[in-house]
């Protein structure tokens, strides 16, 4: 589809009106991919976006970009969104990584918050360690907000979490109270990386 540069000054009306009527017709054909008609009653409105898969993109102050681009922990094209000049956040991003014989779930929100979570299981100890940051996306230092642990209890079984306040602050410590085999969930949120 090629867009007709018409009326020039120098065309008559006779030869000038196909050319127009062509580029009406293919601006047409062209708005009605992923849009309602023009005519109805959704006129413009999108019926789908769809987001080529590309380089990032950037965002001046002020804007918000999304684009479709591969991220290079899932291997797949996923959604980013991008506000101002801060790095591009994959919140269609999720997978999961084995960290020290944990298996820890992640996924990002939109405003560049990162979720890690799973199950550990251990025994012989009243606690274990677990850097978050040994694999997959990772927290921004020192931005981890809150994390939470609970053991499938006994009655004499406790459980926390505690995390380094230094240089390993993504170094999470699961606490269970007693040395018995006991399997721990854990909820980790906080500013990441992608």
């Amino acid at each position: 589809m090629a867009y007709s540069d018409t009326p020039l000054s120098n065309e008559a009306l006779k030869t000038s009106q196909p050319k127009i009527r062509t580029n009406y017709s293919d601006i047409q054909t062209a708005f009605s991919v992923n849009h309602s008609p023009i005519s109805g009653a959704n006129n413009g409105k999108h019926t789908k976006v769809l987001f080529p898969e590309g380089a990032a993109q950037t965002a001046a102050v002020n804007q918000i970009v999304m684009y479709a681009q591969e991220y290079t922990q899932t291997t797949e094209t996923e959604l980013f969104v991008r506000k101002n000049a801060v790095a591009g956040i994959p919140f269609t991003a999720y997978g999961s990584n084995v960290i020290a014989g944990a298996t820890v779930y992640w996924t990002f929100l939109p405003s560049g918050v990162l979720l890690k979570f799973g199950n550990f299981s251990f025994s012989g100890t009243a606690s274990a360690s677990i850097n978050l940051n040994a694999a997959g996306p990772t927290f921004t230092a020192a931005s981890i907000f809150s994390g939470l642990a609970t053991a499938n209890h006994t009655a004499a079984a406790t459980s926390g979490v505690s995390f380094d306040t230094g240089a390993n602050f993504a170094l999470m410590t699961l606490h269970k109270g007693n040395a018995t085999a006991l399997p721990v969930s854990f909820f980790v949120i906080g500013l990441g990386t992608p």
